[in-house]
């Protein structure tokens, strides 16, 4: 890769599709596959003539959550489906949507789920590398965050993505729109200058979901030192990246993705972060890594037993940082 493209590196699948540091990951796409099967059978055959209630909530479990169905459980959802009138078959369909079963699939990206929930709400929101193939309004609204009044979305225009994502381009080049009483607007540029942006205002939040490690460590000084301008005081830098300490433990030498352009470890990133004015509120590891880093493969089981989050950051497999901007900074 050229050094003029290394900076230039699309990051739209970074929050809704299986990015690279998933894919080997291979049990995930056998139950998936497993999961269509299931679906198409169930909408197939006629199991109400066959099973009971109870025993389509067992069949369920087998083959969803690939474990027995606690009692607890089992008369959860044996006594919704009677009390919904809803077919039998439909306890598949809610099992699908459990969290267990999300996070069965792919526990990477449930804990970054779950991080979206803890981050502060705000009026006006810049999204760096936040398109996504599934929706117009964008990862971070695809994630679970709540709608704002204003949210803009930083990302490459589709023709200079990194050459692995041309799959996620979208067609053509989107500008703005209007979602659920608020906007969202496409700004198309390098998250590595941010320049580009300061006309259209200043924002409350921030957020660089696993993108500062798509451009080199000079281009992310300056983009944290360009989001800071770009805050108003009290206003929120969030970011999380993946963990050195804890990629190099699985991957080696390597990246835990091709067009990285480099992994930090917390002591790198976070002196960076406070050299440039913000206030780091809040640190956390994304996904407990723990096990990994004693020696268990990394593996969907041992993904499968690890927290959501924890309070050791160098144990995550995500590094990540609440940052405020001070009341008393000048604009």
């Amino acid at each position: 890769m050229s050094r003029s493209n290394s900076s230039r590196v699309d990051t739209a699948a970074r929050a809704s599709d299986d990015p690279p540091w998933f894919a080997t990951l291979k049990p995930t796409r056998l139950n998936r596959l497993a999961d269509r099967l299931i679906a198409w059978a169930i909408d197939r055959f006629a199991w109400h003539k066959i099973l009971s209630t109870e025993n389509h909530v067992r069949l369920a479990y087998r083959l969803l959550l690939r474990r027995r169905a606690d009692p607890a459980g089992l008369k959860h959802y044996t006594e919704m489906i009677k009390s919904i009138h809803h077919p039998e078959t439909h306890v598949f369909r809610l099992l699908v949507d459990s969290e267990e079963h999300q996070r069965s699939n792919n526990p990477l990206h449930w804990a970054r789920l779950q991080l979206i929930r803890r981050l502060p709400r705000a009026d006006v929101v810049i999204d760096l590398g936040g398109s996504s193939r599934h929706s117009d309004h964008g990862a971070l609204y695809l994630m679970g965050y709540p709608r704002t009044r204003r949210l803009i979305i930083v990302d490459l225009p589709p023709d200079e993505r990194y050459k692995d994502y041309q799959l996620y381009r979208p067609e053509g080049e989107r500008t703005s729109l209007e979602v659920d009483g608020g906007t969202v607007e496409y700004a198309y540029g390098s998250i590595g200058d941010l320049t580009f942006i300061e006309e259209r205002g200043f924002a409350d939040l921030v957020w660089s979901g696993n993108t500062i490690e798509h451009i080199t460590e000079a281009e992310g000084d300056q983009m944290i030192a360009q989001a800071f301008r770009l805050l108003r005081p009290g206003g929120h830098l969030c970011l999380d990246t993946p963990n050195r300490r804890v990629t190099s433990k699985i991957f080696g030498e390597k990246w835990c993705s091709p067009d990285h352009q480099i992994e930090y470890r917390d002591e790198t990133l976070r002196p960076k972060i406070e050299r440039h004015g913000f206030v780091i509120e809040e640190a956390l590891g994304v996904l407990d890594c723990r096990p990994i880093l004693r020696g268990s493969p990394y593996e969907l089981e041992t993904l499968m037993r690890c927290p959501d989050t924890t309070e050791r950051i160098e144990d995550g497999f995500f590094l990540y940082y609440r940052c405020r901007k001070p009341e008393e900074a000048r604009q």
